[in-house]
């Protein structure tokens, strides 16, 4: 089974729509709400949702409501979602494929944006070969202020994952 745990802080206005993806896309799974002492009816939207809501005294922060809301899990795994988030899809066999290996690390899910474009997305400037050459060659001449407008790189995907949806 996967636990999801959501952090909220004054997320009425949106946590109502995750929790209804959720329990279109992921209906076995256990939800947990931890609320960061809002002020508004994020508590009562969530457990009008159906899921079991952990009330914190205070606004601890993003991290420490993860791990109150892991510490009350009973999932083998545990997926981290946002309140602005919407599933609008989840591949059930790659994600049971993905739980079902031993062992287990971390695994992110694809962000899009409203018209369906990734969201997120960085890319690295990577040096190439030639560059890197050049700047441990020749570019040991080069007076320190002198800036060269030339870049010699290549860009990648750096690979990060938004804890947006973890």
């Amino acid at each position: 089974m996967i636990t999801v745990v959501m952090v909220t802080h004054e997320s009425a206005s949106c946590v109502g729509k995750c929790l209804a993806s959720l329990a279109k896309h992921l209906p076995s799974a256990e939800v947990i709400v931890v609320d960061n002492a809002s002020t508004d009816a994020s508590v009562q939207v969530a457990r009008a949702a159906g899921a079991r809501v952990v009330e914190l005294p205070r606004n601890v922060g993003f991290g420490r409501g993860c791990n109150a809301g892991v510490e009350t899990a009973s999932g083998e795994h545990v997926l981290f979602i946002n309140p602005d988030v919407t599933l609008v899809s989840v591949a059930h066999d790659e994600l049971d494929d993905l739980l079902a290996r031993r062992p287990f690390g971390l695994a992110a899910g694809r962000l899009v944006d409203a018209t369906g474009g990734m969201r997120g997305e960085r890319r690295l400037r990577e040096p190439s070969w030639l560059s890197d050459f050049l700047r441990h060659t020749v570019g040991m001449l080069r007076p320190r202020g002198l800036r060269l407008p030339v870049r010699l790189s290549r860009e990648r995907p750096d690979g990060w994952a938004s804890a947006a949806l973890l």
